[in-house]
């Protein structure tokens, strides 16, 4: 589906063999909580959010050197499966980022309709325009969203593979 390259999100689950408290556990030694004031010494936590018994919403703490806006938001939920847990993992943008980019599609697409319709009274390079802003919409988003997604999702394998002490 295109439009999953414009407005991306994605779904993946994780098997781990710790126990469901053990998981929970895991992430919140790996996260920083959300403060009002006050900044976390870098190098402490691999994230940033919320963990709260077996849910969290995390995203991950960049470095002073990095800048993405599209870093994706995860939340997720941990579950007994077996011996171990099973972790549910949905990752999307900011909602800014989703409502600029329904945006941009949606004024996008009139101009569309209009080339189509009206392309044998124009040249073939007025094609050119409105189908590179929306190819253009999908590289600048799937270029900060999707390394940053995949980046996120071994981290979390890791936190929740490795035994706990």
């Amino acid at each position: 589906m295109f439009f999953k390259y414009l407005i991306p999100f994605d779904r993946s689950v994780i098997d781990s063999p710790l126990t469901p408290e053990d998981a929970a556990e895991a992430i919140l030694i790996e996260t920083d909580l959300v403060r009002l004031v006050g900044f976390s010494v870098s190098g402490l936590h691999a994230f940033r959010g919320d963990v709260s018994g077996s849910r969290f919403r995390i995203r991950r703490i960049l470095d002073g050197t990095e800048r993405n806006a599209f870093i994706p938001i995860v939340i997720g939920r941990i579950e007994p499966a077996g011996d171990g847990s099973r972790i549910h993992i949905h990752m999307r943008p900011m909602w800014f980022i989703v409502f600029v980019m329904l945006a941009w599609i949606v004024f996008i697409i009139p101009d569309v309709r209009g080339v189509v319709l009206w392309s044998v009274l124009r040249t073939p390079w007025d094609l050119l325009f409105p189908f590179g802003m929306i190819l253009t919409a999908a590289v600048v988003i799937g270029g900060g969203f999707w390394p940053e997604a995949s980046r996120q999702k071994q981290m979390l394998t890791a936190v929740f593979l490795t035994p706990m002490p």
